[in-house]
């Protein structure tokens, strides 16, 4: 087993593409802790808002039955 230190040849371009990286993954992580919420709440609202479109079609419908009666 060597211990010798061996040098890593790093560029300037290592150097920002490692800073991009990072920066483009503490991004991705930000974003989806804004977008997650959002994502939810506005799922619960359509769920609701289609929850009241069909009981309104349901009582719309309701209204327009005729009921005959034979004698």
């Amino acid at each position: 087993m060597k211990n010798k230190l061996e040098k890593k040849n790093m560029t300037k371009f290592d150097y920002k593409a490692r800073k991009l990286g990072i920066l483009g993954g503490v991004l991705v992580v930000l974003s989806l802790a804004v977008i997650l919420p959002i994502s939810v709440s506005m799922n619960t609202e359509n769920v609701q808002l289609n929850n009241e479109i069909q009981e309104l079609t349901n009582e719309q419908n309701d209204e327009h039955v005729f009921v005959i009666e034979t004698k």
